[in-house]
């Protein structure tokens, strides 16, 4: 009798890992998509080279781009382009990073401010949501 015992223990306890290691790996395949605050892709949508005009410095925009770099530290600033131009993006809210291997084309909700490197003005994206549209983290 507890010979059968031992034999159906050990059966039972590896099906019950080998069905916890399947849901942990099918959770690990799902990929993130949405950082920070949502973003309705139905707004108006600037390119990066509209972001970086003069009059926009101080607008909350929602801005497509492609990743180009991404900080390799925590994910907290990313250099987005377009076919023209370039700007930086940083998250206002510190707990919020992209995963540093990202890459694809992304929409930017945030507010562009200029920050100033010696004598220019340079603009920057204060970005407080990302969307991925193309490829992911």
């Amino acid at each position: 009798m507890s010979g059968v015992i031992f034999t159906v223990m050990p059966r039972a306890l590896l099906t019950l890992c080998a069905l916890t290691l399947m849901m942990l790996l099918s959770a690990s395949c799902s990929r993130q998509t949405d950082f920070g605050d949502p973003i309705d892709d139905e707004q108006t949508i600037s390119s990066v080279s509209q972001a970086r005009e003069i009059p926009n410095r101080g607008r909350t925009l929602i801005v497509r781009g492609t990743i180009k770099e991404v900080c390799q530290d925590e994910g907290c600033w990313f250099a987005l382009v377009d076919e023209r131009s370039e700007i930086i993006t940083r998250f206002t809210n510190n707990g919020i990073g992209i995963p540093v291997i990202s890459q694809g084309t992304v929409l930017v909700k945030g507010v562009v401010r200029d920050t100033v490197i010696g004598n220019t003005h340079v603009p920057e994206l204060h970005a407080r949501g990302v969307k991925f549209v193309t490829s992911q983290p």
